[in-house]
């Protein structure tokens, strides 16, 4: 399988018909924030995401209807997030969202 050069999420926006995004196993560290600031985008799926959210505010993003996170890593500014309580600032501001899905023990982190 050949491997595709790195994503910049920012651009996808000019994929008007870009509805669906699946993401697997990837490293968003650079794009966490733009990511949830796509503006066609309404289901978002992502496992073994390692996120790192640079932004003081939440995302603003009424498109998103349905997010899934499977084992995601979350850090914030590159600090490791250790309580859950911690990452729903980021999420609040997603006001379409009508499902949402987090497989996931994040408080875990700090025990490992």
């Amino acid at each position: 399988m050949k491997k595709l050069p790195p994503v910049k999420y920012r651009q996808l926006d000019g994929l008007p018909n870009l509805e669906a995004l699946n993401i697997y196993d990837s490293s968003l560290y650079m794009e966490s924030d733009a990511l949830f600031r796509l503006k066609q985008v309404k289901s978002l799926m992502c496992s073994e995401c390692r996120l790192n959210f640079e932004q003081k505010s939440a995302a603003e993003n009424g498109v998103i209807e349905h997010l899934t996170l499977e084992q995601p890593y979350f850090s914030i500014n590159n600090t490791s997030v250790t309580e859950v309580d911690q990452m729903m600032p980021y999420f609040a501001k997603l006001s379409a969202l009508r499902s949402s899905l987090c497989k996931t023990a994040i408080w875990l982190l700090s025990n490992s």
